[in-house]
């Protein structure tokens, strides 16, 4: 699933729906509606984490337990060709294979194992290290926790390609009103950080959460239930798809943490 939507063109359709274009941001600061986007696209990794989903070269730690609770930017080659940034993971899905000591280099296969047979067939395998990482064991009861075999060394670095869900990546601030760094026809290059196919998804939310927070007009109201309830059955069909459960959400998440509008 590929993040390729600039942010400019994500919020040039936003102002274009809440009719904020001549010019734009006149209504609804920039900065306010990254903050909602931010928002947003932590809402729909909340309930469809795999929105997130990436295969990432990732520099692996010391020794055979690997935790992606958080990834350091340095220790990460993102897979979609993005700046590398701060990663906080969900969930492992695979480690498809090496990636050499620069994390550029493709190497041997990884499989996956079991830890019941590799305690009993080398009780010790926690004690060895290489530079080459064959196999690896995951629990789905610990999601973000991978031990690998052999153990990583201190030295030299070892890279491998990760395929994981992580939370998106958060857009980068907006500008203050006379600073905008998104204006539909400016140079910024960002991409939002989730995947085209939620870009609808959150382009509800953020209009919703606009027409809600930002806007003391009450005939907007409606506008912004009709928006909301686009988002939440939205999200609530696509989850019954991949769970097989729905989460029956009946108003949009994190209101209560989103900060009012200013002015």
């Amino acid at each position: 699933m590929a993040a390729t939507t600039l942010v400019r063109k994500f919020l040039r359709d936003v102002c274009t729906t809440l009719q904020d274009i001549s010019p734009q941001y006149s209504r609804w600061p920039e900065h306010e509606l990254v903050t909602y986007g931010n928002y947003g696209q932590m809402a729909i990794s909340k309930y469809l984490p795999q929105a997130g989903s990436a295969i990432d070269s990732v520099r692996l730690q010391p020794g055979t337990k690997q935790d992606f609770t958080k990834v350091l930017a340095a220790d990460i080659r993102p897979g979609d060709g993005s700046t590398a940034a701060d990663s906080y993971g969900i969930s492992i899905m695979d480690i498809s294979r090496n990636m050499g000591a620069d994390g550029l280099t493709p190497g041997r296969v990884v499989r996956v194992s079991d830890r019941y047979t590799k305690d009993t067939n080398d009780p010790d395998w926690h004690s060895k290290t290489g530079n080459v990482v064959r196999e690896f064991l995951w629990d789905k009861n610990l999601p973000k926790i991978a031990h690998v075999i052999p153990g990583v060394p201190v030295s030299p670095a070892v890279w491998v390609d990760l395929s994981w869900m992580k939370e998106p990546r958060r857009i980068p601030a907006g500008g203050e009103p006379g600073a905008e760094i998104y204006k539909y026809d400016g140079a910024s290059t960002a991409l939002l950080g989730i995947a085209d196919q939620y870009v609808e998804d959150l382009q509800n939310f953020v209009v919703a959460v606009a027409l809600l927070k930002g806007s003391k007009n009450v005939q907007n109201i409606p506008k912004a239930q009709l928006h909301a309830g686009l988002f939440t059955a939205s999200i609530n069909a696509q989850a019954a798809v991949v769970s097989g459960v729905s989460p029956n959400l009946k108003q949009l998440p994190f209101m209560g943490e989103i900060p009012a509008a200013v002015g």
